[in-house]
């Protein structure tokens, strides 16, 4: 008795797609905003990994020029180390309280307290990217907050799954 081979069937072709604007758009949304989150979220991770390291310290204001005109990048420099920084990439002091000290004529060599992490690798060169390195006691004093890594992630997944979702619609539905 011979056995009877079926041929095989094509599958059908599956329904033409069209995208969905509205889930693309919401996607690309969240990822605008988990990305704008990225770097807070690298710096609280960062900061937790090396709470313990960090050290406090003082920052010396080397110029700070808030004039239109004539205005610098605002530089610092650690006490201990002596490392020059941007106070602008650490906001180590409230810019208010800095125009007050310049009002008075005390704004270059003032003093303002941070917690510092001294520079070792791979942690000096990942703080070119996201500066994290120097820390004003009150932000350090915050301590690690979960919610915005998980928050950053749980934005990101969302845009993936949307983009895919408004991929995927197939042609002709109402996307209800």
């Amino acid at each position: 008795m011979a056995s009877a081979l079926k041929p095989l069937e094509a599958h059908p072709p599956s329904p033409a797609t069209t995208p969905h604007a509205g889930f693309i758009a919401a996607s690309l949304v969240s990822g605008a905003i988990a990305l704008f989150m990225l770097s807070a979220s690298f710096t609280e991770v960062f900061v937790a990994i090396n709470r313990a390291k960090f050290v406090p310290d003082e920052a010396v204001i080397l110029s700070w020029d808030f004039a239109p005109a004539r205005a610098s990048t605002p530089r610092g420099r650690v006490v201990s180390s002596g490392e020059e920084i941007l106070i602008d990439r650490y906001w180590i002091m409230d810019p208010e309280q800095a125009m007050e000290l310049e009002r008075a004529g005390k704004l270059e060599g003032h003093r303002t307290p941070v917690l510092y992490l001294p520079p070792t690798p791979p942690w000096s060169t990942i703080d070119n990217i996201v500066a994290f390195r120097i820390q004003t006691p009150e932000q350090f004093g915050l301590g690690f907050s979960p919610g915005l890594p998980v928050s950053n992630i749980a934005l990101a997944v969302l845009s993936v799954v949307l983009f895919r979702r408004g991929l995927r619609r197939p042609a002709g539905t109402d996307g209800g």
